[in-house]
Parts: structure tokens; sequence; C-alpha cells
């Protein structure tokens, strides 16, 4: 309330009375201990908002009282920027020492909670001030999510991509054997979250810069960035932006960091291939160097023929012992030169008792009950609407050998500038791998590990499984197992065993005309679902579309 001027004056000529100032009265007053639970006290402390404001709003006042106030809100956020910087903080990165483990725990949520926790004021400041029109900041917001209010309502937002590729290729949640469940999400993330995750993102970014402004060492963030930058095969010139602005560490920086990172993935390889329980996978990509330099050998070749490969560790229980077959593989091979007078071939007759089938209850065979479930899982999916209330009943297809889901472990390899298009490509490539898993003939790589008896399985696409095949033959005149690549045995992916099988479908129900003049031919099928690319398919249909075809043929018929 607003006191009469006359009041005010008898206070203050009481105040003179008493030798007291002003400004020593309300010091004393709240300074003193033994008055802090004085109702005059207490309100004095809870109106002292009031107070400020009432400050701030006269003119012989409000400029002294801003600037006081100014200060003090920048040797605070100084104060907690000093905090953050410390290295108990786990905010430091040495590019030299960069490992593995840091790059797969680094997460900006804990970088987000640390300067929550460390740095509250400056994390509150930082947020006021990226948001410093809480009008325009929630236009952009709703732009982000896909609702433009100054165009027709788009809800992206609602659009969820776990939930897309669930129902494309329809994949279960499935439990590992660690208990831990992995598939899709359980549904989308709500708006709120996601904007509040866009505005934590942005303060990280704002306060790491002022972190490594006053401590270079304090670069946790710029050093990610860096990394991926490097990943991405970023122009240099980008690269010395986003460091001068404080957001990625330098070039010198990143190179440091990668060195880092491949001496410590080169002895994880040499780690895993020294167990001889390791598969290698390997292929080919393609660089197209614009600006490279032309040479007398290649004068306008701007495209590089380079290799990738990884090793993987074989789980499920699977031991040396289990691997140790090579010699008894060389004395059965086709390619083993003392069996060149051996009849060739394998009866098929072998196979069907692979998995030896028991009576089923229900007197059908193990296709047969596939195929049961087969026809009513298509019929509740794709057929009339009525159908869907069984999604429910309908169980998953009974289990003949099941490999349990466990979380596999990959190291990947040392690109290599080799084209593997040939066959000596291949070789130089499967040598170039087994010698950074450390494991080779000691007579001919001494402080390798040898590879003795074991066999080694090798992943890779048909293109590669023929040039390996091809090599194997070529080299089965040599003298040691080490030199004919006598330990190696190919295994081709799922997918590209789907590729083999679609084309043999093709070429043996359409390729050939006769084939097609049947009234229940595929072929004819085929007209009924994609009438305008009979020719298409007929002719050079491509494993895209064929796949198609044997799938939505399967479901229809």
């Amino acid at each position: 309330m607003s006191l009469s001027t006359e009041y005010l004056r008898s206070i203050l000529e009481e105040l003179q009375s008493k030798h007291t100032p002003v400004t020593g009265f309300v010091l004393s007053l709240i300074s003193a201990t033994e008055l802090a639970d004085h109702p005059a006290v207490q309100e004095l402390f809870r109106d002292l908002p009031i107070l400020l404001s009432g400050f701030v709003a006269n003119d012989q006042t409000a400029k002294l009282t801003k600037r006081w106030a100014c200060d003090y809100v920048k040797a605070t956020c100084a104060s907690e920027v000093t905090a953050l910087v410390q290295k108990q903080t786990g905010l430091h990165f040495n590019a030299r020492g960069a490992t593995n483990t840091q790059l797969e725990t680094f997460a900006i949520s804990e970088i987000a909670k640390t300067m929550l926790t460390v740095a509250p004021r400056l994390w509150d400041m930082t947020g006021v001030l990226l948001e410093a029109n809480p009008a325009l900041g929630r236009r952009d917001g709703n732009i982000r999510s896909g609702h433009d209010y100054g165009g027709p309502d788009l809800d992206m937002s609602s659009i969820n991509s776990d939930e897309y590729w669930k129902d494309e290729f329809d994949l279960p949640d499935v439990e590992m054997e660690s208990g831990e469940t992995r598939g899709v999400a359980q549904g989308p993330a709500s708006a709120s979250d996601s904007e509040d995750e866009y505005w934590r993102h942005k303060k990280v970014v704002c306060i790491s810069i002022m972190m490594q402004s006053t401590h270079q060492r304090c670069n946790a963030l710029q050093s990610m960035v860096g990394i991926f930058l490097h990943s991405c095969n970023a122009p240099e010139a980008i690269v010395e932006l986003l460091s001068r602005i404080g957001i990625s560490v330098s070039r010198s920086a990143i190179d440091d960091a990668i060195s880092s990172l491949s001496r410590e993935a080169a002895s994880d390889i040499k780690e895993l291939g020294r167990t001889c329980c390791t598969a290698y996978a390997y292929d080919n990509f393609d660089v197209d160097i614009k600006h490279v330099t032309p040479t007398v050998e290649k004068p306008q070749d701007t495209l590089l023929h380079l290799t990738s490969g990884t090793l993987l560790r074989l789980d499920h229980g699977v031991t040396t012992e289990d691997l140790q077959c090579s010699e008894e593989l060389w004395k059965k091979s086709d390619v083993n030169p003392a069996n060149h007078r051996r009849i060739h071939g394998i009866d098929w007759t072998q196979f069907i008792n692979l998995h030896p089938e028991p009576l089923h209850p229900s007197n059908l065979t193990r296709r047969q009950c596939f195929n049961r479930w087969k026809f009513l899982h298509d019929l509740i999916t794709h057929g009339p609407e009525y159908f869907r209330r069984f999604a429910n009943v309908l169980e998953e297809p009974e289990a003949i050998d099941q490999i349990p889901l466990v979380k596999s472990r990959q190291v990947p390899a040392e690109s290599m500038d080799i084209n593997q298009s040939s066959v000596s490509g291949n070789s130089d490539a499967l040598s170039n791998l087994f010698r950074q898993g450390g494991v080779g003939d000691p007579n001919e790589t001494p402080g390798c590990t040898d590879i003795g008896n074991h066999v080694i399985l090798v992943h890779g696409d048909l293109g590669t499984c023929e040039r390996v095949q091809s090599l194997l033959q070529s080299r089965a005149e040599e003298r040691t197992p080490w030199r004919r690549f006598q330990f190696v045995v190919f295994v081709m992916g799922l997918f590209h065993l789907k590729m083999a099988a679609t084309d043999a479908l093709w070429k043996i129900f359409i390729f050939p005309k006769a084939a097609r003049a049947d009234d229940t031919s595929l072929m004819k099928m085929v007209a009924e679902i994609r009438p305008k690319e009979t020719s298409k398919i007929a002719s050079k249909p491509g494993f895209r579309r064929m796949h198609e075809v044997v799938q939505h043929v399967g479901i229809v018929s």
C-alpha cells in the first residue's frame, strides 16, 4: 500500500534522530538472524520482488538497478560455465586418445543432464534467449511438426517410421536371450516430447560453444561433430567454417581422433580374428574423385573401386572345435586334384532326412502345416475386412529348429584399395582381411595366429561367390593349405539366396515360351495382376519386380 508523505517524513526523522541510515537499517534488518522470524522481516522477504520492481520503475534507480542485475547475471553465468569446464564433469575430450567407447556412450541427453545439474541458471537463461518470442517459437514448432497455419493442415507428427516398417514387413516384437525386447516402438513420441528435445539440443549446442571458448579441451560435442563430418566426407571448407564458429574441432584434431580410433580398431580386429571363431564379409564400393590428378596409366578415370569388409563374431555356442574340419572338407572337395576322377554331384535325397519329421497331431506334414498357416495369414492380412477380427487368434508358425536371437558383434575392417571385380582382386581382398584379423601361416607371416585345421566362413554377394569358387579352383594345385585357401567356406547371405531362388523361378516358369501356354501358368496370373508389365516380366524383370510377382501371386492364388 502507498503511505502518505507526512508519515514517511516522520519515519525518516525518527531514523535520523537515531543516527541510522536507511540503507544500514534495511541491511541490518535482513542480516539479523535473531529477527528472521519477525513478521515484518518475513513480509520484507516475501515482497522482495515488488521492492525490486519498484526500483526498476523509479527513474532515479532504474538504470543502476538494471546494471546491477546484469552484472549479477553475468557473474552467475560465468561462474557456472567455469564449473562446467572442470574435468570432473566428464565433458573433456582428448582427440589423440579417442576411443570407440567414447563414441558409443556419447549422448546429448546425458550432456543436457550435466548442464542442467551444474549450471541450472545458465540453462534457463539460454532457453529464454533461444525463445525470446514464444509466439514465433510456437509457430516454428508447428511448421516442424507439419502444421503450418499459413496453409492447409498436414499432420506429419502422427507418422511413425517404426509403425510404417512394421506394417510393411510385418515384423513382430521379439525377446532376446538377455531378456531385452527388440522390435518396433510401442507408439509414436508425443509432439511435446519432440519439441522439448529440439530445444534441449539447441541449448546443449549453445552452452557447448561457451564451454569450448572458455576451455579448449572442453569439446566433447565439437569432437563428435568433427568425427561425424569426417564420416560424411565433408569438404574441408565446411569443417573449417564450423571449427571457427565453435561447433566442430579443427581438421588436425579430427585427424588425431581418427588415427586413435583406427589404432584401436586394428587392435579389436586382431583380437576378434585371432579367436578363430569369426566370419568375414566383404563387398565392393566406389568413390568418385572429382578433382583427381590425371596420370599416364589413368588419364581420365576418376572412379575408385575399393573394397570394404567386416568381422562377425560367431555366436550361438559356436566353438573353435566346431570349425576344425578343414582337412576333412578338403579330402571331399571337388576342387581337390585327388578327386578329379570322382563322380561329382550331390544326391539331393540326402537332404530329406536333414530334419527328421515326426508324426504331427494334425496328420499334416511340415510343409502342409506351413502352407495352412500362410493361407490363413494372407486371408486375414489381405482378405476381406471381416477376417481382420481373427488376427489375434492366429499364432506364429511352428518352429522347427529356431535360431535364438542374440545381439551380434561386428568390427569393421580397414577399407582396401582393391578392385574385387576379378579373381585376383578377391584373392588380394581375402589375404588383406586375414592379415588384418591376425591369422595366417606362421611360416609366411611370422607372429600371426596359425589357421591350422580351422575353417573360416566368408560372406559376400553372388558375384563374389563365383569369383571365390574360381579362386579355389585355380589355387587347388598349391602345396600348402594357406596358399590354396583350403580353409575358406563361402556362405551366401539370405538375401542373395532369395535372389537366386527368384531367378530360378523365372527361368523355369516364365522364360520358356512353352511354360506360358497353359491357362494355369504363372504368366497367366501375372497378366491378371500386372497386365501392363507382361513384356517386361517375360524379358528382364529384375529382382524387385520378380520378387513382388512371387509374393502377390502367392497371396491371391
